[in-house]
């Protein structure tokens, strides 16, 4: 074997940047490294159950990172979810949606997205009306907020027998985006609410399920 040179670590030099860390301005900035931030070069795994967090967690860490270092070259992989999976967590964290995303699954077709679940109808109008009732909210306001007697009328002016005719074969002409805006708008910024109240939280979790329920109907009854 053929000798090795050694070196002495104090003479090596490297570039200041190497050792410029990128940060949140979050208490994540402890967890992730002694000397705070998130080093350069290092690989970080984040494991967990489903549900607890893990793509809010990493999503709100490239989202601060790149607020922070605007120069920075962030892009985030999605290898499971599509578009309208990300799109829940955009309506919850805005600063979500200034991130490059680059969807592995990106043919959007009806095989590879569940456009199904894009299709609102009157029976998801129905049912998010009654969250909000069920939560305390005045008939009246609940109303204002999803109008679902008022698409009932439209139906019964258009001729439907609306004792008779499947709710959820009768399509809305509020999409889902605009029914999720309302329903979290209202859950966020209502001052009827104290901040600490559970039920904000509760009609955030229980709205964005009304988005991923299974939906097999192929024609739809549209009024307009």
């Amino acid at each position: 074997m053929g000798k090795r040179n050694t070196i002495k670590m104090r003479d090596v030099r490297f570039n200041k940047e190497l050792f410029s860390n990128y940060h949140t301005g979050t208490v994540m900035d402890k967890l992730l490294c002694s000397y705070q931030g998130l080093p350069k070069g290092v690989n970080y795994m984040i494991i967990g159950d489903p549900g607890v967090g893990k793509t809010t967690v990493i999503l709100d860490m490239l989202a601060n990172f790149q607020q922070k270092h605007p120069a920075a070259r962030i892009l985030f992989i999605s290898a499971e979810m599509n578009e309208i999976d990300l799109a829940i967590y955009v309506q919850r964290f805005p600063k979500f949606g200034e991130l490059e995303i680059l969807f592995v699954e990106n043919n959007p077709d009806e095989e590879s997205h569940n456009w199904q679940t894009m299709t609102e109808t009157l029976n998801e109008v129905k049912m998010a009306n009654k969250l909000l009732t069920s939560l305390g909210v005045e008939e009246v306001e609940a109303e204002e907020i999803v109008p679902y007697a008022q698409l009932i009328d439209r139906y019964t002016a258009a001729g439907y027998d609306m004792k008779h005719t499947p709710l959820a074969q009768c399509r809305s002409h509020i999409n889902m985006w605009e029914l999720l805006n309302r329903i979290t708008y209202f859950a966020s910024h209502n001052p009827i609410w104290s901040t600490e109240d559970n039920r904000r939280s509760a009609l955030m979790t229980e709205s964005s399920k009304l988005l991923i329920r299974p939906r097999d109907i192929k024609r739809y009854i549209d009024v307009g």
